[in-house]
């Protein structure tokens, strides 16, 4: 195996900057499939967004919108934890 330099290591964390950035933040997955819409992500995504900036924490937490991998034909993944038919109206 060969030894890396000081130089070389300086490399690898300049190419790596973003990905060891990842740990400076919280990120909120919203599921943004069609049938998620359909059940109010939208707003559930709008109401995260507005209490995030209202608490000054825009610099800390980012909420992404991503379809989302299925479980089945009513249940999703949102915020990287399962909730079973998360709607807006049962969390606000």
């Amino acid at each position: 195996m060969a030894k890396r330099t000081i130089a070389d290591l300086d490399r690898i964390r300049e190419a790596q900057k973003d990905r060891m950035a990842f740990k400076d933040r919280t990120y909120l997955f919203i599921c943004g499939g069609t049938g998620c819409h359909a059940t109010g992500s939208i707003r559930v995504k709008d109401a995260l967004v507005g209490e995030i900036e209202e608490k000054g924490l825009a610099d800390k937490v980012q909420v992404i919108e991503k379809e989302l991998a299925r479980i089945d034909k009513e249940k999703c993944i949102q915020c990287l934890t399962y909730y079973d038919k998360c709607r807006f109206d049962a969390i606000l």
